[in-house]
């Protein structure tokens, strides 16, 4: 799979308070031909939705990946070797 981004117009969603900044993109994507069908008719039939598929998909990948990095850190920092205790002289 292959895709090609391209910076797009303004957004379609002005005046709508938003969490972060965004700017709009547009790209090209490579899929089997029955998906890409599906994602054209779609595209046509109702943008807007296709939008909220891609952000929903792109927000929970970026979710999933620094969770994993959270939890390979928390990880190396249990498996690191603790400095041994000296036991005060009597």
């Amino acid at each position: 799979m292959s895709a090609e981004f391209v910076e797009s117009q303004p957004p379609y969603n002005k005046g709508v308070p938003q969490m972060w900044e965004t700017r709009p993109v547009e790209f090209v994507l490579d899929l089997p031909h029955d998906i890409a069908s599906t994602v054209e008719e779609v595209s046509h039939r109702d943008p807007d939705y296709l939008r909220r598929i891609i952000r929903y998909g792109i927000a929970r990948r970026a979710v999933y990946q620094s969770l994993s990095r959270r939890l390979d850190r928390s990880e190396s920092l249990s498996s690191a070797p603790t400095p041994a205790r000296e036991e005060p002289a009597d």
